[in-house]
């Protein structure tokens, strides 16, 4: 029973993982936005149980691992570096096909009774993401479209709307680790300009990591080797400082490093192409 219960899970998967892979590249209609009421509050409700079925942790994890390559590699985080408002709104866009699809894929996976009410949870957190990334799109639309974004520092309802977007993103994180599936907790990772004046200064671009574990790892394009960073540190990688921590020799980032999000500072040349959860604890 076991074994055939696992190759009917594997073949959900493979095709569901195809479906998730092909979402950047698809012509899409408008996701559709999840009830209203779903986005996460401030005071996030208990996280889930770990799942017990290996068989369906398996199979969460390749339909995370393939929906993940939607949201980095420098050909995507590019398009933020500096970007304009309907730019933004093009890649962000398709981006929530991508995880529309994971959420439906999820959902039709087979789920063992003792797994069942985790399950529900993290879809909700599925939900409560699409929801906060709608709502962040219906305020950019009021916005000029031609003008250069501001999220974490220009008006008042852009910035609210998009640290909804990452209070969503964390609590699916938080709730993604602790029902053991760390590939799906996914960081989200914004681009901004650094406070560097020159490429020499090896700070011109800053990606914030927002993420729900204690340390992430990242990789640079153009470098070998993974790099660490733990939540609350500005990191400056390849630069021979302590620790590869940013000294603050080029100016402040700004705004200041919150404790849910690392800092990485590179040069146009040495962008971050990826980042995972490291260290849940």
């Amino acid at each position: 029973m076991r074994a055939t219960r696992a190759a009917v899970l594997l073949a959900v998967v493979v095709a569901l993982a195809g479906v998730v892979a092909l979402a950047g590249a698809c012509s899409r209609g408008p996701v559709r936005p999840a009830p209203s009421g779903m986005l996460p509050s401030k005071v996030a409700p208990s996280a889930p149980s770990a799942l017990r079925d290996s068989v369906t942790i398996k199979a969460a994890d390749a339909l995370c691992t393939a929906e993940n390559e939607q949201e980095m590699g420098t050909t995507r985080l590019g398009k933020l570096y500096g970007a304009r408002t309907a730019g933004y709104l093009t890649v962000q866009k398709l981006e929530s096909q991508a995880r529309q699809e994971l959420r439906e894929a999820l959902g039709k996976l087979p789920v063992a009774a003792g797994d069942k009410a985790a399950v529900a949870q993290l879809l909700a957190d599925q939900d409560a993401v699409l929801h906060a990334r709608e709502a962040l799109y219906g305020v950019l639309d009021h916005q000029p479209q031609q003008s250069r974004l501001a999220l974490l520092t220009g008006p008042h309802e852009v910035v609210a709307a998009y640290q909804d977007v990452v209070r969503a993103y964390l609590l699916a994180g938080r709730d993604f680790l602790a029902a053991g599936l760390p590939s799906c907790a996914t960081p989200l990772i914004t681009v901004l300009y650094g406070p560097g004046g020159d490429e020499a200064s090896g700070a011109t671009v800053e990606f914030r990591i927002a993420a729900a574990c204690r340390t992430v790892s990242y990789e640079t394009e153009g470098t070998t080797g993974v790099n660490t960073a733990a939540m609350g540190a500005v990191m400056q990688p390849g630069t021979h400082k302590p620790g590869d921590r940013y000294d603050g020799s080029s100016g402040p980032v700004a705004p200041p490093v919150r404790d849910d999000e690392a800092i990485v500072l590179t040069s146009n040349h040495f962008p971050v192409k990826s980042a995972a959860c490291e260290s849940q604890s």
